[in-house]
C-alpha cells in the first residue's frame, strides 16, 4: 500500500521570481490554501482547509508565518460539520478576520462564518 505524505508548501520569491526561501509543514490530509496575505510585521497569514487525523469533516486551518516562513502559530476553526475558510484580512489591532462558511451535515445548506482572531491566533468572537 502507498503511504502518501501531505504538507503545506510556501515559496517566497523576489520581484524577478528568484527563490528566496521555501518551507513546508506536515499535515494529516490534503490541504487547499485559499489565501495568503502579507502581514504588518513582514510575515504572512494563510487560510486553508484540511481534515485532521481523527476528524470526520474538513476544518479551517489558519497559519501565521514570520518573515522567514517559520510557523509562529496555527489555529483550527471547526464547527459541527464541514467548514471552509475562504479569506483572511488583518485588522487594525494586529488580529485577523477569517471569512468562510459552515455547512450543515448532509443537507448542503451553509451559513457564512466570520471569525475574529487576536494577533496570537486566539478566537475573540465568531458570527454566522
Amino acid at each position: 500500500s502507498l503511504d502518501f505524505k501531505h504538507f503545506v508548501w510556501v515559496l517566497k520569491t523576489d520581484g524577478d521570481g528568484n527563490e528566496l526561501w521555501r518551507k513546508s509543514m506536515d499535515c494529516d490530509d490534503m490541504v487547499s490554501i485559499n489565501e495568503l496575505i502579507n502581514t504588518t510585521d513582514g510575515g504572512f497569514a494563510v487560510v486553508a482547509n484540511t481534515k485532521f487525523k481523527g476528524e470526520k469533516y474538513e476544518d479551517i486551518w489558519v497559519l501565521k508565518l514570520n518573515k522567514d516562513g517559520e510557523k509562529q502559530w496555527d489555529k483550527v476553526l471547526k464547527g459541527e460539520s464541514v467548514d471552509a475558510g475562504n479569506s483572511i484580512l488583518q485588522s487594525k489591532d494586529g488580529g485577523y478576520f477569517v471569512g468562510g462558511a459552515s455547512y450543515e451535515g448532509g443537507t448542503g445548506n451553509s451559513d457564512a462564518w466570520l471569525v475574529k482572531l487576536d494577533k496570537k491566533g486566539k478566537k475573540v468572537w465568531d458570527k454566522n
